[in-house]
């Protein structure tokens, strides 16, 4: 059996009994974008049905670099709005209710230079948003899987628009992935290419120590690019 129907059927058996829906999430992309969008709700993804870390569909988002800036706010390069309809609404909803304690999914892109992901939720007005920043350092070419640690003491959290992580983790409708820019790169005339793909919302403490436990011994992996 693949990795990918293992992990799938690990989650589904571990967060059974958990808040379902928002917590039982996985986006994966099996036919199509899911709705999710690129830099902005107007730019859609293009689509792969193979090529992903386990060979299977993955999405694409193509940003140009131009308009960033050395110091600037991260680029968002994949969204999920819920004024889109983004994998049917299933993730939006009250994550602190939920138990949420983080989010995971992999992620590949072809700059020069390796990057560090960040992430940004909020609700559906967009404001306030809760905005994190990954330790994960992605090399180019490579599949890697980026966690973020979404519980309230976690040191990824670098902002939550002036309120409090309960007040943006109350109301969930927005999703941004994104990535800090790297110095060399930013105002360069470099078009970028942002794979992603198993996109999954973790649940409360220990099923999520589960499954984290099941991952490191028989997903774990990290693929150069074909």
């Amino acid at each position: 059996m693949p990795v990918r129907t293992l992990a799938a059927t690990a989650f589904a058996a571990i967060t059974a009994s958990a808040s379902a829906g928002i917590v039982g999430f996985v986006e994966d992309f099996p036919t199509g974008d899911a709705n999710w969008r690129g830099a902005t709700d107007a730019v859609p993804l293009e689509w792969s049905a193979l090529g992903g870390p386990d060979g299977a569909a993955y999405v694409t988002s193509v940003f140009d670099l131009s308009g960033t800036s050395a110091g600037g706010f991260p680029a968002t390069v994949i969204r999920a709005s819920a004024s889109q309809d983004a994998s049917g609404g299933e993730y939006v909803g009250n994550w602190l209710a939920a138990g949420v304690t983080g989010v995971s999914f992999w992620f590949r892109h072809d700059l020069a230079e390796p990057i560090q992901s960040s992430l940004r939720v909020a609700p559906a007005s967009n404001f306030p948003g809760g905005s994190a920043f990954s330790f994960t350092s992605i090399a180019a070419g490579e599949w890697t899987e980026v966690f973020f640690d979404l519980s309230a003491a976690s040191p990824q959290w670098v902002s939550f628009s002036g309120t409090s992580y309960e007040a943006v983790m109350s109301s969930i409708a927005n999703i941004q992935i994104g990535f800090l820019v790297p110095e060399d790169l930013a105002g360069t005339a470099t078009v970028g290419r942002f794979d992603m793909t198993d996109f999954m919302i973790v649940p409360a403490p220990a099923a999520g120590i589960a499954i984290l436990a099941w991952g490191l011994g028989h997903g774990s992996r990290r693929r150069a690019a074909p």
